[in-house]
This record gives C-alpha cells, structure tokens and sequence, in this order.
C-alpha cells in the first residue's frame, strides 16, 4: 500500500481494511448458505440418487510458496502502459484488454531463461 489519506493513520487504515474483508467474508458466506439452501429444499425426495449441499464456512489458509515471486511475471501492455502482475501468463492487459500473446511469450522465456542463468 502506499502511504494513507493524510487524515488516517496507519493503524486506522489497516482497521477499515481488516473490517471491509471481515464483511466480504460474512456477504459471501450468507450468499453460498441461502444458495445451498435452496438447492436443498429443491431437491427431489423420492429419487434413486440423493444429494444435498452443505456449507463449512471454517477458514482455511492457503499458504504460497516461498518462490512465488520468482513465478511472477510482471506485464507492461503496450497499448495503455498498464503494469500488472501475474502468475502463470496473462494474454490480455488488466486495463484495456489489449491481446499481448507474443509480448507476453517473449518476455516469460526471457525471464525464464534469466531464472535458469542464476
């Protein structure tokens, strides 16, 4: 992040950012509830195969390794000068969605070939 609106500190904005997740997670969570409701209620009763959805809305972490940033390919698009970052290929730019297959494939075997000189 960059630095905070001159009128937040710090802590003040890692705390509405703490709180804007933490309702994501409830609106989420709600929303696959009500889904896996209804699908339960819409189900027939008398049928040869039964299934039923649940939710376990425990949270799990997902935990990256530690060379993720050596798997990252960082993107300039040609068209609007959008940076963006990726993992993998991305083919169309972020912003515009300018298609860069062949900016994209050269600069992966560039930086691959960068990683294997190490």
């Amino acid at each position: 992040m960059k630095e905070p609106n001159k009128w937040w500190t710090h802590e003040q904005v890692e705390k509405a950012k703490k709180a804007a997740f933490a309702e994501v997670k409830r609106r989420v969570k709600q929303a696959m509830r009500t889904d896996a409701e209804r699908w339960n209620r819409g189900r027939p009763r008398d049928s040869f195969i039964s299934m039923t959805l649940k939710v376990d809305a425990k949270p799990k972490e997902i935990v990256l390794p530690a060379a993720i940033s050596d798997m990252q390919l960082r993107i300039s698009c040609s068209q609007c000068a959008c940076r963006y970052a990726v993992i993998g290929s991305a083919y169309f730019c972020a912003a515009c969605s300018h298609n860069a297959a062949e900016h994209v494939f050269a600069q992966s075997l560039a930086s691959e070939s960068a990683v294997r000189d190490v």
